[in-house]
């Protein structure tokens, strides 16, 4: 009988302590920061997301965010046109970024005889590829 009560106790002190300690390895709080152009013009639609996580959102028409991130996580800023950015969040409620444009992106507009007309537009680092294709006829 003893016994069983020392590992009763035992087995009761381990998960009273598991459940006191979960808090602080789960530890989310909410960042919010705003995402601008290097001219300081807010980007609009720009995706927020927890690295590792399916949390996600997006910048408004102010270019501000909000999102619930892990105190030691990182946050990825991504939008077309742009460089991908990760930011550690390191305990801090708000951060702001500054977004440069990517030198990789290529708009190719071709023109075939007056007869049609495709475009293209490729971004190598944010892996984005869009392809469209109009027919114009002369007359």
């Amino acid at each position: 009988m003893k016994t069983n009560m020392k590992l009763l106790f035992r087995g009761l002190s381990l998960l009273l302590g598991l459940m006191l300690m979960a808090p602080a390895a789960f530890a989310q709080q909410s960042v919010t920061g705003t995402v601008a152009d290097t001219n300081g013009e807010p980007l609009i639609g720009v995706t927020v997301q927890v690295v590792g996580a399916t949390t996600g959102a997006v910048t408004n028409i102010d270019g501000k965010y909000m999102i619930n991130a892990p105190e030691d996580g990182e946050i990825r800023f991504s939008y077309t046109g742009m460089k991908t950015l990760v930011e550690a969040v390191s305990g801090r409620s708000n951060i702001d970024i500054t977004m440069d444009r990517c030198v990789c992106c290529v708009f190719i507009f071709v023109c075939c005889a007056y007869m049609c007309v495709c475009c293209a537009y490729m971004c190598v680092c944010c892996a984005y590829m869009y392809i469209c294709t109009y027919t114009y006829t002369h007359t």
